[in-house]
């Protein structure tokens, strides 16, 4: 399943995840999952789009992801999201890829451009 995964660097790409298998979708973000839900993903995407991110990720001394902080809403409380992030959709009973994983990426390049194409 694609699916569209951004890095520190602002880097964006599609990726190939089995996101029936945990271990898959930990593998994607290196670590521990946590889903970050926020009002700012719900109002972008006009649905239940969510973030994919490492759970210890500050305790590991990542990076922060500059567009995932900017969906945590981290100019209000001043909790960044680090390392990578890949996007899901919560169906209400799972998580699951984005129907259309290129469309995703253009539209994040579009609102967002400083993020590059990851080769």
């Amino acid at each position: 399943m694609k699916t569209v995964k951004v890095t520190p660097d602002d880097l964006v790409s599609v990726i190939d995840v089995n996101f029936d298998s945990q271990y898959a979708l930990k593998k994607a973000v290196g670590g521990q999952l946590k889903t970050v839900r926020t009002r700012t993903l719900y109002n972008m995407f006009k649905m239940p789009v969510v973030m994919l991110t490492d759970k210890d990720g500050l305790l590991k001394n990542k990076e922060i992801n500059r567009l995932g902080s900017y969906f945590f809403d981290v100019d209000r409380h001043g909790w960044p999201i680090v390392g990578d992030i890949v996007f899901a959709v919560d169906t209400g009973e799972e998580i699951e890829a984005p129907e259309d994983a290129e469309g995703l990426r253009t539209l994040l390049k579009l609102q967002f451009p400083y993020l590059e194409e990851n080769e």
